[in-house]
C-alpha cells in the first residue's frame, strides 16, 4: 500500500536538507530510492527478513529526519532466520501504524521486533511480535481488529493498512497465519504475527508445509 504522502514529504525535506546544504541530504536520497524500489518494483508477494528489515530502516532514516530522530527501532531476530521470507509489508505496515497513532503521543517511539521459530500443529512456523511504547489501541479499535470488521477508530480513523495485510496472509495461508493485536500489559500496541516459515519467494501450494 504506497502512500503518497511519504513521497511528497520526503521529497520535501530532500529539498529542504539541499537548502540548507546538509550533508544528510545523500542518505536521505538513497533512503527514499529504496523505498520507492521496495513499494513500486516490488512484484513478488514475499520478501526475505533481511530485505524487510533494509527496508524498513530506510523507511525510518526519512522518518527520524522528519521528527528529529524520536524513533527507535529494536531488534531480537536470530541471524539464522533472516533468509527466511515474509509477506510485504510485514515489518513497515506496523511501523508506519505505530508512528501515525504513537509518536504524537511520546517523546520518543520505541518499536521492538522480534521473531522466533517453533513448531505448531507439525507446521515449521514463524511467531513475530511487533510492539511499541504508545498508548495502545482503545477498546472498540480492538474489538474491530481482532473480529477483522472494517471499522473506524474513537478518532474516525481506519486501520485500511492492517485489515489488507490479514486478507493477504489469510489468502496466502488459510488457517496456518493469524495476526492477533492487543495492548501490552504496561501499555502499547503489542502485534503478534503468525505465519508458515517459508524458505524462498516462490511458495504456492500449503501443501509443501507440511
Amino acid at each position: 500500500q504506497i502512500n503518497p504522502h511519504l513521497f511528497l514529504n520526503s521529497l520535501n525535506l530532500i529539498y529542504q536538507l539541499e537548502e540548507n546544504h546538509n550533508p544528510q541530504v545523500k542518505d536521505a536520497t538513497l533512503s527514499l530510492i529504496s523505498c520507492f524500489r521496495y513499494f513500486v518494483r516490488q512484484k513478488e508477494p514475499f520478501v526475505s527478513i533481511s530485505q524487510e528489515l533494509d527496508y524498513t530502516n530506510s523507511y525510518l532514516k526519512i522518518q527520524n529526519l522528519t521528527y528529529s530522530n524520536r524513533i527507535v527501532l529494536k531488534r531480537e531476530i536470530p541471524f539464522s532466520i533472516e533468509s527466511l521470507y515474509v509477506p510485504t509489508m510485514t515489518f513497515l505496515e506496523f511501523v508506519q501504524n505505530s508512528i501515525k497513532y504513537s509518536l504524537p503521543f511520546v517523546e520518543s517511539l520505541v518499536i521492538d521486533i522480534k521473531i522466533k521459530a517453533e513448531n505448531r500443529n507439525s507446521v515449521s512456523t514463524l511467531i513475530i511480535n511487533v510492539t511499541d511504547n504508545g498508548p495502545g489501541f482503545d477498546e472498540i479499535t480492538l474489538d474491530a481488529l481482532n473480529s477483522h470488521t472494517s471499522i473506524a477508530d474513537s478518532s474516525g480513523r481506519h486501520h485500511i493498512g492492517i485489515e489488507n495485510y490479514y486478507k493477504r496472509i489469510k489468502n496466502h495461508f488459510g488457517d496456518y497465519a493469524d495476526l492477533k493485536i492487543s495492548n501490552g500489559k504496561d501499555g502499547g500496541a503489542d502485534i503478534e504475527i503468525v505465519l508458515p516459515n517459508i524458505s524462498d519467494n516462490s511458495w504456492q501450494n500449503i501443501n509443501s508445509l507440511i
